[in-house]
Parts: C-alpha cells; structure tokens; sequence
C-alpha cells in the first residue's frame, strides 16, 4: 500500500493489526501525510513508547528467579542451624536418635532448597524466553521501520 503511494490504506491496515510493530508505523505514517521531514524522528519515538510495555512485567520473573533460591538457602542455614541446636542440646552423640532427629532436621531443611529451586528455575527460564522474545520484537520493529523509510523515500536520519 504504501509504495502504490495509498498511505491511508497502509494507515487502517495498521488499525487492523494493532500491535508494538504497527502503532509505530501507524505514528509515521499519520506525520509523513503532514510533515515528511518529521516521519523518521517521530517513527523512532513511537518505537521507544512502546518497549516499556514489552518488559514491563518480565522484570518480575528477574526478581524471583534471583530471589527464590536464596530464600531456599536461608531457609536451608535456617534448618540446618536448628538441627546442629537440637543434636547439641540433646546430650550424647553416640546415642542413634541424635542422629535420626539431625538426619530429620536437615532433610526438612534441604526441602526449602529444593522448594526455591523448583520456582527459580522455571521463573529464570521464562524471563530469559520473554526477553529474547521481546529483543526479536524490537529488532523487528526497527527492520520494518527503516524499510517503511526506504519505501518512503526518507533515509534513517529523516531526510
């Protein structure tokens, strides 16, 4: 549409596909009707406008996929402490429920490990999918950017 010069057409296909990719071009196209000059310049803003709302939330999944396994770990020092308490309070070493209650203890302990472990991982590998899925996107809308900018006639600099 837009190369047959019917930038209307181009504008309420943009309607019809409202997306992070379209809005821009939607943006650039409604300014190179009125001010050609303006087309590049305003197209990259719409880009950057739009990228907060890509990340806004996968920074969420950086958080708990740092912080999850080190709750895990405190909670595992935590238990682990507390069974050392329990083995010392309880008088001879050579007697086998000592043992027994520090085996129980750091078994409960080791749990908080693996409980931090099991969101973690999970959470870290989405966060790393979102966020190459959102560097692809990114990277798609500024190829289909300079190439609208090709089409038009303006270089990347708006002239």
């Amino acid at each position: 549409d837009i190369s047959s010069g019917h930038i209307d057409k181009a504008i309420a296909r943009c309607d019809k596909t409202n997306n992070p990719i379209t809005r821009p071009l939607r943006k650039g196209l409604e300014i190179f009707k009125t001010n050609k000059s303006r087309t590049a310049d305003t197209l990259r803003e719409a880009m950057l406008d739009e990228i907060p709302g890509l990340e806004s939330y996968i920074g969420w999944l950086s958080i708990i996929a740092g912080v999850a396994p080190l709750l895990g770990l405190y909670g595992t020092v935590v238990g682990v402490i507390q069974a050392f308490m329990e083995l010392s309070a309880g008088g001879a070493i050579t007697d086998p429920s000592s043992f027994t209650n520090l085996a129980d203890g750091i078994y409960k302990a080791l749990i908080t490990t693996a409980a931090g472990l099991f969101v973690g991982i999970p959470a870290l590998v989405m966060y790393e999918y979102f966020r190459m899925k959102v560097s692809d996107l990114v990277r798609d809308m500024d190829r289909v950017a300079v190439s609208m900018l090709n089409v038009l006639g303006i270089g990347i600099e708006g002239e």
